[in-house]
């Protein structure tokens, strides 16, 4: 289970400039817990659109939710989503897939 909060400032100056800022709670089956704090640049080419993605391991989601907002960010989206890795060989290549759910995307 992945917890996502994206953060923007009160203008959307980092919408606007093509960014991300994104605290992530994820929870394993085994219950274990990791939260991340990551930051997403622009766009380096619309037809990839890659972003430099720098991100680490924080150890108090509360704190970090805490830190953002005190540095004026507010939080603009909130979702969770269910991940299933599998992963596996092909060609002599490891890959992993990950089909993901979304509850509020579900239609029924």
């Amino acid at each position: 289970m992945y917890r996502d909060t994206y953060y923007d400032t009160p203008d959307g100056q980092l919408t606007d400039s093509n960014g991300e800022l994104r605290i992530r709670e994820v929870t394993g089956a085994d219950g274990g817990r990791t939260v991340l704090l990551t930051y997403k640049s622009a766009r380096v080419d619309e037809a990839s659109g890659s972003k430099p993605e720098h991100e680490t391991r924080v150890a108090d989601a509360e704190a970090a939710h805490a830190i953002v907002r005190g540095l004026g960010e507010v939080p603009r989206l909130a979702f969770e989503k269910r991940c299933r890795n599998y992963a596996f060989a092909y060609t002599g290549r490891r890959m992993l897939a990950t089909p993901v759910r979304v509850a509020e995307l579900d239609w029924a």
